[in-house]
């Protein structure tokens, strides 16, 4: 589950750098802090889950 998850958040990145028009092109610094932000998001999201199905056995 986790591996589908981040190929699909490194998909969705790419897709997002494509449509982006050059002369708009974003740093790689700011790609590179995007990519940690949602990192952190899908995280949380994962953790958040897992709390919740714990609970559900209890």
């Amino acid at each position: 589950m986790h591996a589908l998850i981040v190929s699909a958040l490194r998909l969705h990145l790419f897709a997002a750098i494509k449509s982006v028009p050059l002369e708009n092109t974003l740093s790689t610094g700011t790609l590179v802090v995007l990519l940690i932000i949602k990192i952190n998001l899908l995280v949380n999201v994962m953790l958040i889950i897992n709390n919740n199905n714990s609970y559900t056995y209890l």
